[in-house]
């Protein structure tokens, strides 16, 4: 971990934390459209800053992190978020699964605190790209063989139940200083293997749950009317018995 913040404080590390700041700002700036008062959780990111938290003065805005780092709100676990169920309505993984020993069991507790609706913002290192690869030997990464790789990641989110909503690649060039990272792939071909290649993924799931049928209101459907021109029948009152024996 302390590899990975000491790289972020390298000029090409500051120029993907630019990028990861403007995707973090986007998610959240979608989000409070439909929910100002959303409960939004950061999990790692602490390069991040408050900068991008602090745009949404009215949600309830977390910053965990699993070392007590300048920023951070609370500690947490990698496999177990101390997070109630179904309560996080943005929830933010910043290279959290690159630094997790079981990415499977993250993803899974993501899901779990996740409210119905909510979103979830995975952002992280392709293992088999050179930025991975250069991860990987700093040590950061300490499981990178059960990471799925930008392209497998998200068949693994929707076998936890959440729907991809957006996926973007960024970091084609060499992870090295002189290397500036460009926003986006714009070439043609840099678009086919930005999933092989790509040095970052940023996912976007959301948490869909079906709405609940109402047993009562089927019960108490409505009988269908006959046709032509028959009345329907109505309850009988008192006067309509005293009419008939008049």
């Amino acid at each position: 971990m302390d590899s990975l913040l000491q790289w972020f404080q390298t000029p090409a590390g500051r120029d993907l934390a630019r990028i990861e700041q403007q995707a973090v700002s986007d998610c959240l700036h979608q989000r409070l459209m439909t929910d100002p008062c959303a409960f939004v959780v950061r999990v790692g990111g602490s390069w991040l800053g408050d900068k991008v938290l602090r745009q949404a003065p009215t949600a309830r805005c977390w910053a965990l992190d699993w070392e007590a780092v300048a920023g951070s709100d609370a500690l947490t676990g990698l496999e177990l978020l101390p997070l109630r169920k179904r309560s996080v309505d943005l929830l933010v993984l910043a290279h959290a699964l690159d630094c997790s020993t079981d990415p499977d069991s993250l993803l899974r507790e993501a899901a779990e605190v996740l409210a119905p609706e909510g979103d979830l913002l995975v952002i992280g290192f392709n293992a088999w790209s050179t930025w991975g690869l250069r991860h990987l030997r700093g040590g950061p990464v300490s499981r990178w063989r059960q990471l799925p790789g930008a392209a497998g990641m998200a068949l693994a989110v929707e076998r936890h139940g959440l729907e991809r909503r957006h996926q973007a690649y960024h970091c084609l060039q060499l992870p090295w200083p002189k290397g500036t990272p460009r926003p986006q792939p714009n070439r043609r071909w840099e678009q086919r293997l930005a999933p092989v290649l790509a040095g970052i993924h940023v996912l976007r799931a959301r948490k869909r749950c079906p709405a609940p049928i109402s047993m009562k209101s089927l019960w108490q459907s409505p009988a269908d009317t006959a046709p032509g021109r028959l009345a329907q029948p109505t309850s009988r009152t008192r006067a309509h018995v005293q009419n008939r024996k008049t």
